[in-house]
């Protein structure tokens, strides 16, 4: 039995508005695919927050005997990463990360380590001299600020019981100042504990 040859009159039930329906089915599902992962992910991001509240009053514990407490309206963003011991909380825009590491140094020596790597980001410049910072437990410190092409931050540099403690605040550029005494409130309260 020979099949007659096919023709352009033969394939147009299969054909619309010049293509071919057949593939249609596989090009549907994948655009419903991609619209759900535009759609449902910033959707679904937006419902999971990114850190566990911290209830007013919270103490945390930022490694090498360093702690801190933590007023109302912060959350917790992660702690005691792989790499040192450290801290990141978050209060809007603004977020706040205390690492502390053995001291390798004076404090004026230990700042400069942290200024120089702070300028060596791309496209960072730091923007003030050092200026002092007491906590509350008395530990001296030195502070200073920075601005890059897209965050803008303050960093502070303490040194107690041969533990270097370094805090930095950033925010995206023109929203630190709403944060800035939010972040101090912490910061005052870091102390170092022997252990």
């Amino acid at each position: 039995m020979n099949t007659p040859p096919a023709t352009p009159e033969r394939l147009a039930p299969s054909r619309l508005l010049g293509l071919d329906r057949r593939g249609w089915p596989g090009t549907i599902v994948v655009a419903i695919a991609i619209v759900a992962i535009a759609i449902g992910l910033p959707v679904v991001n937006a419902l999971v927050s990114a850190g566990r509240p911290l209830a007013a009053g919270t103490e945390l514990d930022a490694g090498h005997g360093v702690r801190l407490r933590v007023p109302e309206g912060w959350q917790l963003t992660s702690r005691r990463e792989a790499a040192a011991s450290s801290v990141t909380i978050q209060r809007g825009s603004t977020t706040l990360q205390i690492r502390s590491s053995p001291s390798r140094g004076g404090l004026d020596e230990e700042y400069d380590r942290v200024a120089d790597g702070i300028r060596d980001g791309r496209g960072v410049q730091l923007l003030s001299d050092p200026t002092t910072f007491v906590t509350t437990s008395g530990l001296v410190g030195q502070r200073g600020s920075y601005a890059g092409p897209t965050t803008e931050g303050r960093f502070l540099v303490l040194v107690g019981g041969g533990t270097t403690i370094v805090a930095t605040v950033k925010a995206p550029s023109g929203e630190l100042r709403g944060g800035i005494d939010a972040a101090n409130q912490v910061l005052r309260t870091l102390r170092w504990e022997p252990s």
